[in-house]
């Protein structure tokens, strides 16, 4: 969410952003993935990526 909120803030636009009900869901999700330390690196999905190839 807060790289979403940078990028807003970066385009410098007073335009408002509405979401709809399922993005709002994925967005809350996500923050709370976040919160509680439920994060991959880039290096683990690459992991993972491989066992899923082979």
């Amino acid at each position: 969410m807060s790289a979403l909120v940078t990028i807003f803030e970066a385009s410098k636009s007073e335009e408002k952003i509405s979401f709809n009900s399922a993005q709002l869901e994925m967005l809350n999700r996500s923050e709370e993935e976040i919160k509680y330390g439920r994060l991959y690196s880039e290096e683990d999905i690459e992991k993972l990526d491989s066992k899923w190839m082979n």
